[in-house]
């Protein structure tokens, strides 16, 4: 449960709520903008950093901080660290591949905020707030290029 003050419990609810729907939801996002550019699906979810991904898409949750409020309300904040590592090879007619690898990332990233915008995490769960997204490059080795985004969240639960 996100409810608790193990702020691991709520990184392993956003794994949950993002493994049962990030497919449609990239779907969706896909079917919106219908310009030929199709999102990878999940390849991994991770709970810490790793040195190397993989996958073409991999998503790391990481719990950054907890907070305990000794309000009347008794919230206890988690700060959640979400990264995107998204690894790309190709080009087409329109886009290079450094482009296409910045359009994607961020189409994810959109589809992460909207998907727990909409979720309720679990019944204890007060308010899911996305924090700030921030993108940079991180390589490339001549054929793939690689791109890292970071969402922080801030889960509030009583």
């Amino acid at each position: 449960m996100a409810g608790t003050i193990n702020p691991q419990d709520a990184a392993e609810n956003v794994i949950a709520v993002l493994t049962a729907g990030m497919a449609a939801q990239l779907s969706a996002i896909d079917t919106e903008y219908g310009d030929g550019i199709t999102l990878p699906t999940v390849d991994n979810y991770w709970r810490s950093p790793q040195t190397q991904y993989p996958a073409a898409l991999n998503i790391v949750v990481v719990p950054a901080e907890t907070e305990p409020d000794n309000s009347p309300d008794q919230l206890q904040t988690h700060q959640l660290v979400l990264e995107m590592i998204l690894t790309e090879g190709s080009s087409n007619a329109s886009y290079s591949t450094t482009e296409l690898v910045t359009i994607k990332l961020w189409r994810i990233v959109r589809a992460i905020q909207e998907l727990l915008n909409k979720t309720t995490l679990s019944g204890s769960v007060n308010q899911c707030f996305v924090v700030s997204a921030q993108a940079t490059e991180l390589g490339q080795d001549g054929r793939r290029f690689e791109q890292r985004a970071e969402i922080e969240l801030l889960i509030q639960i009583s």
